[in-house]
């Protein structure tokens, strides 16, 4: 297992990918099947072998997160988002707040590492409407370092490319996190293993983007 290796290149023959480049010049052989699932990183190592049809409509951006004391020990039992704001908080296990939601900075190539004033004034201020308990809280930091791809109809894109028959992708999604994740690991873990997408996943194909389709 790698960590910190940055892939840069897909390499393949007849249809399949056979290895992937590091930055390093290092070469690792891909066996069975190669898994994309990092987010950014994704649709640039597919561009090369993308075929005009499936090229989709994502953008990037860098959500900010805000971190806030409890001071009077609420508690909050599930991730919590709102139908009209933009909201996303949840409780980490040192009992601070976690607020976000899709309030962002912009993403340059220098990158935005300390967030906005109008983006912390935007966001705090849709998380105490919601939950005005939050009023007494103390701003500890904020963070926005992570950057998020985003599909246009806000759904996670899941899918092979047609010129890469053992690769599969997954990315934009569209800061969903961990409230989708153990249903992608467990679909995604069952096409790895059996060959065969899971039907369940047959929503979040790229091919949506380009009119009527059948996944199968």
């Amino acid at each position: 297992m790698r960590t910190g290796a940055r892939v840069v290149e897909i390499l393949h023959t007849n249809e399949r990918a056979t290895g992937v480049r590091l930055a390093s010049g290092e070469v690792l052989p891909v066996g069975e099947k190669l898994v994309l699932l990092a987010n950014k990183g994704v649709l640039a190592l597919l561009k090369p072998v993308l075929r005009p049809q499936e090229i989709m409509p994502v953008t990037t951006q860098m959500p900010q997160m805000m971190f806030v004391t409890n001071p009077n020990g609420k508690r909050i039992n599930h991730l919590l988002g709102h139908a009209h704001r933009k909201l996303s908080a949840k409780q980490i296990p040192d009992g601070t707040l976690m607020l976000s939601g899709g309030h962002s900075v912009a993403h340059t190539p220098e990158g935005r590492w300390k967030g906005s004033l109008s983006s912390i004034a935007l966001g705090l201020t849709d998380a105490i409407a919601t939950l005005p308990f939050i009023d007494e809280s103390s701003f500890l930091k904020v963070d926005a370092s992570r950057v998020e791809t985003c599909s246009v109809d806000g759904i996670p894109i899941v899918d092979t490319p047609a010129a890469l028959h053992n690769t599969i992708y997954g990315f934009a999604w569209t800061g969903h996190g961990f409230a989708i994740a153990l249903g992608f690991a467990k679909y995604l873990a069952e096409w790895i293993v059996s060959g065969e997408r899971p039907p369940a996943l047959d929503v979040f194909s790229g091919k949506r983007f380009h009119g009527s389709f059948s996944s199968r």
